[in-house]
């Protein structure tokens, strides 16, 4: 309960370039959480930390090699998941 109460504080607070990744394994989700960004490339780089994150949850979880290239393509696909998102909330600071 804790960490929901971490979360909640982290992103009700004014800091730029902050986020968060939640995994729970017994229902087989994830939510990565990416507050206010100061610009395109600090939200790429808070996605990029966050998207590491959940790929360590799920290679972790299906007994992968952390050092191998599993959880390289589990970041890639989680990435082109979300491309559409990223290139709304990433671009909107380069126009």
């Amino acid at each position: 309960m804790a960490f929901k109460y971490q979360a909640m504080d982290l992103m009700e607070s004014d800091k730029d370039n902050t986020g968060f990744t939640f995994t729970n394994p017994y229902e087989h989700c994830a939510l990565i959480a990416i507050g206010p960004s100061s610009d395109g490339s600090e939200f790429v780089n808070t996605l990029v930390h966050e998207v590491h994150h959940l790929a360590v949850a799920i290679a972790s979880e299906l007994g992968v090699d952390l050092e191998g290239e599993t959880p390289a393509y589990i970041a890639g696909d989680s990435a082109l998941a979300l491309a559409e998102t990223i290139c709304e909330m990433g671009c909107k600071h380069c126009e």
